[in-house]
């Protein structure tokens, strides 16, 4: 694994498409390590800025997070990223044979997914800026999302790209939010801010 070039190769928009739809299989492991670095960045963005920068919301009303929080978010972010992005590959897996038609290792469809998520994954350390880092994660997110789809043109085919593509989307949004909730329901109390409150991904 080449983490640099792996990255650049699956973010430019001229290289991406041949890149990710023709990735060679990689070991969920090998995938979960690639995830997993980029997504420090992500943990980096979320402990400066909610511990060190602070969330400002109008009126001059600025607070900062305690540090431990800002740690403790970070964190859990971060393994929630990973178990979303890993998590949506396994799903589209489990589903390939009522997606296009043919069984699809985890190892190809989890090497796709993580590729695919490499621009928000890069991203996630613009949630240094609370607030207005968060919708350029979101914005990123909507371009991996795109990657993901050229990818799987090559994959899988330009008619069954789409739903391929949708169901990859649906997967990371529900195993965000449920990791969220479960992780929110855990660490919240302790905090002191009730349950059910969930992480700041940044994916």
């Amino acid at each position: 694994m080449n983490l640099v070039n792996d990255a650049v190769q699956a973010s430019k928009p001229d290289s991406a498409k041949s890149f990710i739809g023709g990735a060679q299989p990689r070991p969920l492991m090998e995938n979960a390590m690639y995830v997993g670095i980029l997504a420090l960045l992500g943990l980096i963005g979320t402990v400066i800025g909610l511990g060190v920068i602070g969330i400002c919301v109008g009126w001059g009303f600025c607070f900062k997070w305690p540090i431990t929080w800002a740690v403790m978010s970070g964190v859990i972010g971060w393994i929630g990223t990973i178990i979303a992005v890993i998590g949506a590959g396994m799903v589209i897996s489990m589903m390939s044979q009522s997606l296009v038609g043919k069984m699809v290792s985890s190892e190809e469809t989890v090497t796709m997914a993580s590729l695919a998520a490499t621009p928000a994954l890069i991203a996630g350390i613009l949630n240094i800026i609370p607030g207005i880092g968060s919708i350029i994660v979101f914005l990123a997110f909507l371009y991996s999302a795109v990657l993901f789809y050229m990818g799987s043109t090559v994959k899988f085919g330009q008619d069954k790209a789409i739903i391929v593509t949708i169901v990859y989307i649906a997967a990371l949004i529900v195993i965000t939010l449920i990791f969220g909730f479960i992780a929110g329901a855990v660490y919240a109390p302790a905090m002191g801010i009730g349950p059910g409150v969930g992480y700041m991904g940044y994916y």
